[in-house]
């Protein structure tokens, strides 16, 4: 297990400690952090919940910056996936090695990329993709 958890796990995290590091994961507990119980996780996710913001640009002086994160139910968040202060809304996905900073993702879509953008909805049961993302491959 060689994953890392900075600070103490809340009670919104409804993850074991075990789970977590088994899947190599960076997670900061620094700032408000839900995780809700079935959301998933592929490996190396890294969840960050606190920045530093210059108080004074003279001298470098920094402070620490706490945002949330939030993950609903039914979530899979992809292998080297990166969040930051955002919600990713219920039964969404978010595909590997996508970047979301500051940004929210509504319920039953698929994101994918640095910044992350929507390339597929949940429409009952498949997902409809956008065929500006896929195009044929030559």
């Amino acid at each position: 297990m060689t994953g890392l958890i900075i600070g103490n796990l809340p009670d919104t995290v409804h993850k074991s400690a075990h789970y977590l590091m088994e899947r190599d994961m960076h997670v900061d507990c620094r700032g408000q952090l839900c995780i809700a119980e079935n959301a998933q996780f592929g490996y190396g996710v890294k969840i960050i919940t606190a920045s530093h913001s210059y108080v004074n640009r003279r001298d470098f002086t920094v402070k620490i910056v706490r945002m949330p994160t939030r993950i609903d139910a039914g979530v899979f968040v992809g292998a080297f996936a990166i969040l930051y202060n955002t919600h990713i809304g219920e039964g969404a996905v978010v595909a590997a090695s996508t970047v979301i900073l500051g940004r929210n993702v509504a319920p039953y879509v698929m994101v994918a990329g640095n910044p992350a953008q929507v390339i597929a909805r949940w429409i009952g049961d498949h997902w409809e993709y956008d065929r500006k993302h896929f195009g044929k491959l030559e």
